[in-house]
């Protein structure tokens, strides 16, 4: 998945247009709408062009003619995210842990399927981001991924983030 279309596909999502999601459509529902618009926009569009682009996406999955105006909340949203630097899946990390602790992984190497991929997920990332985002996680969760705290420190390599790795070692040793 890109970056484009992860940010698309949960600004939709969040927005929900027709209640699908709340009325127990499947998680995928604007899987396709949401793959069509990244497909028509990039980092160098206008909130204007991405609202266009919803619109004109939406027209042609839903049939509705929605002024592209009536889609400028969502695109501001996927503007901002497109620039502000966040870029980690956190929603991707998630599932990856929680696939882990519950699947059957004996003799599975967890670098190669799950550590791997979380630092994959990080790569976009800042490494206050990624700080801060790993303190928030339950130690239960911060336990299953620490083994990528290496990774970490050998990419960012500062006495802060060595310290922060540290506390964060302290936090699941507690």
């Amino acid at each position: 998945m890109n970056k484009i279309f992860t940010i698309v596909k949960k600004c939709i999502d969040e927005y929900d247009y027709y209640c699908l999601l709340s009325e127990g459509a499947p998680e995928d529902e604007f899987a396709s709408e949401a793959l069509r618009i990244s497909d028509c926009i990039s980092e160098t569009s206008t909130i204007e062009q991405i609202a266009a682009s919803i619109a004109d996406v939406f027209h042609h999955a839903f049939g509705n003619e929605e002024d592209p105006n009536h889609y400028m909340p969502v695109a501001e949203k996927i503007w901002s995210e497109l620039h502000t630097g966040q870029a980690i899946n956190k929603e991707e990390i998630i599932q990856l842990i929680n696939w882990w602790r519950n699947t059957d992984t004996q003799g599975m190497d967890i670098e190669k399927y799950l550590l791997s991929k979380v630092m994959k997920a990080f790569e976009n990332a800042d490494v206050i981001e990624i700080l801060s985002f790993l303190d928030s996680l339950p130690v239960c969760d911060l336990l299953v991924i620490s083994g990528c705290f290496e990774s970490i420190y050998a990419k960012y390599m500062t006495e802060d983030v060595y310290e922060a790795l540290g506390k964060l070692e302290e936090k699941i040793n507690q």
